[in-house]
């Protein structure tokens, strides 16, 4: 039998982010520059507004359950907003197997689509009937889940980005995502999580690696122009221990590197990626004159959970 449900789940305001105003408590006389390089806002360059954060969440859908024993097979389909989850899973005495198909999948709501995964991971704990206060944060020795992860259609900005496509298994207290395989702006999108708390402090490895991803699809969009021409590869390598997954965050090591060849862009395109510096150090350049950039190279160390 099918069953119609509605879930509904507060947001927690400490996710909140919100920016600081550059302009409190600024000196009554102090004035901002003039540069040719940083023009005034207009629609073309001005960022659009935040989107509102809700009070609650909202899922809607539908579930269809079989019992077949010691089986049970849930099928089914999860909406939030413009997102759908659908999923086809087999909860056996071995763990739970099956599929899970995020189709559209929209990527500025990745925040709030954690926020939802991390209620259900709080309802599902709620049935656990150890009483030990000191359980491990991380799965126990009998979790075992094994799910393909499917996302045909990754949209930014309403538009078709990507796909990605990984496993996801948990098993004798180790977590594993990938190898994650698929596309992003035109570029190769591989790489792999993994997680051993098999043995304590816990170790955490993440490899993300993006070939020829075309920032240009990207920006032109952003900025309504079709001037942009380039493309950039980018590595992201992290690992951590601890004794659980804060613990871990703090102690993450890693490097970021994203290597740019030829392109061709507006100089105003400069404000996206350089937060306005570049154009504050040459005032003199003409932000609607095209720029050719011949390589660019950003390598960052991650030490403790921080950049540098």
């Amino acid at each position: 039998k099918d069953i119609d449900w509605v879930l509904e789940l507060p947001y927690a305001a400490k996710n909140v982010e919100t920016k600081p105003d550059p302009t409190k408590n600024m000196d009554p006389g102090f004035r901002e520059p003039k540069m040719a390089g940083n023009p005034k806002p207009s629609p073309e360059n001005t960022a659009a507004p935040q989107k509102k954060h809700p009070e609650k969440i909202v899922l809607k859908g539908q579930t269809k359950f079989e019992r077949t024993r010691p089986d049970a097979h849930f099928t089914g389909y999860a909406v939030y907003e413009r997102n759908r989850a659908e999923y086809d899973l087999v909860s056996t005495d071995r763990g739970i197997n099956g599929d899970v198909t995020l189709k559209p999948f929209h990527i500025e709501d990745i925040a709030i689509l954690y926020e939802v995964y991390e209620h259900i991971d709080a309802l599902l704990s709620d049935f656990n009937t150890d009483d030990d206060d000191e359980k491990s944060p991380f799965p126990d020795k009998n979790e075992k889940t094994s799910v393909q992860i499917d996302i045909p259609e990754i949209y930014m900005d309403n538009v078709v980005i990507g796909n990605l496509k990984a496993p996801f298994e948990i098993k004798n207290q180790k977590t594993a995502f990938g190898p994650i395989k698929g596309t992003l702006s035109g570029g190769k999108l591989t790489g792999e999580y993994s997680l051993d708390a098999s043995k304590l402090p816990a170790t955490m490895v993440f490899e993300l690696n993006v070939d020829n991803f075309n920032y240009a699809d990207i920006q032109n969009r952003l900025q309504k122009t079709e001037s942009v021409v380039g493309t950039f590869d980018l590595v992201l390598s992290l690992n951590g221990t601890g004794q659980d997954y804060d613990e871990i965050l703090q102690d993450t090591d890693g490097v970021f590197e994203l290597i740019a060849g030829q392109g061709q862009m507006q100089t105003n395109s400069f404000d996206l990626w350089g937060a306005g510096l570049l154009n504050a150090m040459l005032p003199e350049l003409d932000p609607s004159a095209s720029s050719t950039l011949n390589c660019a190279i950003l390598h960052l160390d991650i030490a403790d959970g921080k950049a540098k």
